[in-house]
């Protein structure tokens, strides 16, 4: 079958699909079919000519990059009472969180007090929650670990010990 392309600038832009039976004069108006010029078969879009009027030279092909996998889906904890914030922890880390001098530890304690004594709920889908346990899992010397990483999902969500 023959190929035929709208060139611009020495650059095909177009390659119209025929059907394999008909002829580009068959499926198009004269005058869009002298916009087409013939070209080898199997030339792509984007191919030049070179100045010999002969040569095509082809479009460097660009290598398909596979998309990222989607980031997973974000994990929303609901809103917590304080008692079942506080009842999350197992009885040996609220005493080891209470009677800690670490001012990390202290100022997370804290907060939470300032919720039980405002009657409000903890959210445990803000940094700091997030942050503080985090900490009481992995703080800095001489305090050594309150609760264990695996711990972490469980007092976010509030399972009670």
């Amino acid at each position: 079958m023959t190929t035929y392309a709208r060139i611009i600038d020495n650059t095909i832009v177009e390659i119209p699909t025929l059907v394999d039976s008909f002829t580009i004069a068959e499926c198009f108006p004269a005058e869009t079919v002298a916009l087409f010029t013939e070209v080898p078969d199997g030339t792509p879009v984007g191919a030049t000519l070179a100045k010999d009027g002969v040569t095509w030279t082809n479009p460097p092909i660009t290598p398909i990059t596979p998309s990222p996998s989607p980031a997973p889906p974000q994990i929303v904890y609901p809103v917590l009472t304080p008692m079942q914030f506080y009842l999350a922890f197992k009885p040996q880390e609220r005493i080891a969180i209470k009677t800690s001098t670490d001012p990390v530890i202290v100022e997370f304690w804290d907060t939470f007090q300032l919720a039980v004594t405002a009657n409000a709920g903890i959210d445990p889908n803000l940094a700091s929650i997030q942050e503080g346990l985090t900490y009481l899992s992995a703080p800095t010397e001489p305090t050594v670990a309150i609760i264990t990483a695996e711990r972490i999902p469980q007092i976010l969500t509030g399972v009670a010990q």
